[in-house]
């Protein structure tokens, strides 16, 4: 990619991830002024119009959901052959992170608040007929207040398009949460990403897997034939409603699963208000599974006597009424418990706290104190706007304080930006010094950051973060971006000069050596450059790269003993040149590298990471100025000499 910049609005910052199809980099949306993160697909798949095809529909289903517990897709376009998609900037580590860090299970209320979160996340995106299919707590981050966001909604398809998985190719999903139908490349659906939930429930609320071997084909077995061991044999601290909850979203067939989030909501929500719950209330008591079935009594003779027609059907027909009116009226009294509990909770109440005039982190305090019991009160963030309050203090809340409740919850809260003190102008082909001093006589911070520029001359400004429109207060930064002009130098005469003199020359003259060739020539003897790339004295941009040829001698033929053919010097034998890399990326267990001499692939092999470094031999006639990729992305330029 020439430009770190995408679509003229994303700033590429620093690589941040990397996967088997792209690499995610944190960017800088210059336009709003905001980090974003920004997935890159990877070169190899530019060039394959299937994936491109699966790739842009199924992104744009997953730019479709809007959830505070998925992460956002704000854009989704193409440069240069390579498609990316922009997303949520998040703070914060992996659910796995968090899992492996509290080594083994996490308290059981902690893993139902979790859990509920990622319900609601599929819910929604259920709800839009998205399929995510591949939950897993690796994509889920673990925001810093507390929150979770699902992510890589990078293989999730539209529930109504094709869902079948060709095993021949590789089963989509990771292998220690894969549905069985994922497994064997059967039908999938929203019950996938169900049973894949049950999984993550099941690591959460007992610190380890279900089913786990060093090899991934024998999970996948596992997960077809296997059934697991009980939570509650692993944690016998679980109420019996979280084990039934997992047990029922882990079931092997799709139909014997919950039919939606919604149920496993419901009832995470019961157990967790009341953990001694009766496993028969809930959606996953399941009649046919979780009862042994009655023994049979053995058969009695007995005499019989005739009854009256009329008189038996006069007693079955009170008996079905009273069956009937016994069945109706506990539905009722069943019911108006519920109703009851929905709208009224079981404990004392609870008054909401008073938030307004505080920062977030101490109305998160606050929110911690006031809790009470099974009430637990929690502070999210909806919006910032500018206001007259100060700035980063809570400006409004609901649902509002002082009331009180006998149930958990969210409470969401609108942080000041400060008053606004102007608006930004489009600054674009002013002088800066004048900016700046508007700007900073409003109380606005300003950064400079000179550049070179072609089009603009020095001293004008050629871009602005924040961009024009933007609502400005007292202390906020912006970055004016000014122009350095073009910076110029003149290319020295280094034809006759040995290589390291004309190096030298070129490097005081801030310019870059490129290419080194050799060739024959009559006019320039062994060792003395015979050629460059820019005319002596032309004037060029600084750090132009200067590519140059040096002489092997003179062109003398040389017949060769089977006759006629000729031979030149340059025709030199190969030799075996070992170059040596270091640095490898120490995220992953094996990385590609790829050579390329002038555009093209010189050499590309797997290596393993482990040690750090590889060694590489190449069979060379000549002296060679090789790129070096780690997995497509360029590294450094070296020379291999011969």
């Amino acid at each position: 990619m020439e430009s770190n910049i995408l679509g003229s609005r994303y700033e590429l910052i620093e690589r941040i991830g990397m996967g088997g199809m792209a690499v995610v980099y944190k960017a800088k949306d210059i336009m709003l002024g905001r980090f974003v993160a920004v997935k890159i697909l990877r070169e190899e798949f530019k060039e394959n119009e299937d994936f491109i095809r699966r790739f842009k529909v199924e992104s744009q289903a997953a730019a479709s959901l809007s959830h505070q517990n998925i992460t956002q897709i704000y854009d989704v376009g193409e440069q240069d052959g390579l498609h990316y998609i922009v997303m949520e900037y998040l703070e914060g580590q992996t659910l796995k992170n968090y899992i492996l860090e509290n080594d083994g299970a996490l308290s059981w209320k902690e893993a139902a608040n979790f859990s509920m979160q990622i319900c609601r996340a599929l819910e929604h995106a259920h709800s839009k007929h998205v399929v995510h299919r591949d939950i897993k707590p690796q994509n889920i981050v673990l925001t810093e207040n507390g929150k979770l966001k699902v992510a890589d909604f990078g293989i999730a398809r539209a529930a109504n398009n094709t869902t079948t998985v060709n095993m021949g190719s590789s089963a989509v999903g990771s292998a220690h949460y894969l549905s069985p139908e994922q497994a064997r490349g059967g039908y999938t659906d929203l019950r996938s990403d169900i049973y894949s939930l049950g999984v993550v429930m099941y690591e959460m609320f007992t610190g380890t897997l279900p089913f786990d071997a060093e090899e991934s084909v024998s999970v996948i077995m596992q997960h077809l034939n296997d059934e697991p061991k009980r939570p509650c044999d692993i944690n016998p601290d679980l109420p019996a409603g979280i084990e039934a909850i997992i047990i029922k979203a882990m079931k092997k067939e799709q139909r014997l699963r919950y039919e939606n989030t919604s149920q496993i909501l419901e009832d995470l929500i019961t157990v967790y208000q009341n953990p001694s719950q009766d496993i028969t209330l809930l959606n996953a008591w399941d009649d046919d599974t979780e009862k042994e079935p009655p023994k049979k009594a053995a058969p009695v003779h007995r005499e019989r006597k005739a009854i009256p027609h009329k008189k038996k059907k006069s007693k079955v027909s009170r008996s079905i009424i009273a069956a009937a009116v016994f069945i109706s009226s506990t539905m009722l009294i069943f019911i108006g418990f519920i109703l009851y509990l929905l709208f009224f909770g079981t404990g004392s109440e609870v008054e909401i706290p008073d938030l307004l005039g505080m920062t977030y982190e101490e109305a998160a305090l606050e929110a911690e104190n006031a809790s009470e019991g099974d009430v637990v009160f929690e502070v999210f963030v909806e919006r910032s706007e500018h206001s007259e309050e100060d700035k980063s203090t809570i400006i409004s809340q609901i649902p509002e304080g002082g009331s009180k409740v006998k149930r958990s919850r969210e409470i969401k809260v609108v942080l000041s930006l400060g008053p606004a003190v102007l608006e930004l102008e489009d600054y674009t082909g002013k002088q800066y010094e004048k900016v700046q001093e508007t700007l900073e006589k409003k109380g606005v911070k300003v950064i400079i950051e000179e550049k070179d520029n072609d089009t603009y001359e020095e001293g004008i400004i050629f871009r602005q973060v924040p961009s024009e429109g933007t609502q400005m207060a007292k202390g906020d930064e912006v970055t004016l971006y000014v122009s350095k002009g073009t910076q110029n130098t003149v290319v020295p005469n280094v034809l006759g000069k040995t290589l390291e003199e004309a190096i030298v020359a070129i490097e005081r003259n801030n310019l870059k050596v490129g290419t080194v060739k050799e060739e024959a020539s009559d006019k320039y003897l062994k060792g003395e450059v015979s050629s460059q790339s820019k005319a002596a004295f032309e004037t060029v941009p600084i750090d132009t790269q200067i590519n140059l040829s040096v002489s092997t001698g003179k062109k003398t033929d040389v017949e060769n003993e089977n006759g006629g053919d000729t031979i030149s010097p340059t025709d030199n034998p190969k030799k075996s040149v070992k170059l040596t890399l270091g640095n490898l990326p120490k995220d992953r267990d094996k990385v590609n590298i790829r050579l390329v001499l002038d555009g093209k692939t010189y050499y590309e092999k797997d290596f393993s990471t482990q040690s750090g470094s590889a060694t590489i031999t190449v069979e060379t006639n000549e002296t060679l100025s090789l790129d070096v990729y780690y997995d497509g992305v360029y590294i450094t330029t070296k020379e291999v000499k011969y």
